[in-house]
């Protein structure tokens, strides 16, 4: 039995992230992007990002788009990403509520 293409995407995807190829802070493709660039549906695209979203491995930034956080708070080291449930929620999580749910250092315009 084949691998769904939303689980063989999100795994190109992680790929990249655990090798450093897509950078803490930048953006992933777009559900739109996933569509053109694999040839998928909307809903497989979709499925894509809230698998990456659930692993803790990237963050939808509304009005931006989804970013790669942070290896240290994502549990990814050594080429290994954390992919159970043990690493949720990811420390930005705890962050942004300590602070009051402020945006993210990615976006401040605070440098």
């Amino acid at each position: 039995m084949t691998e769904p293409p939303s689980m063989r995407i999100a795994a190109e995807l992680r790929a990249q992230i655990e090798r450093g190829e897509l950078a803490s802070g930048e953006r992933v493709p777009s559900a739109r992007e996933i569509t053109r660039r694999w040839g998928v549906a909307i809903a497989t695209a979709t499925r894509v990002l809230a698998a990456l979203r659930d692993e803790g491995l990237v963050r939808a930034v509304p009005g931006f788009g989804t970013v790669v956080l942070d290896r240290r708070e994502t549990g990814c080291s050594n080429g290994a990403c954390a992919t159970s449930s043990t690493a949720w929620p990811p420390t930005w999580a705890a962050r942004d509520l300590r602070d009051g749910g402020l945006p993210s250092p990615i976006l401040s315009t605070n440098h």
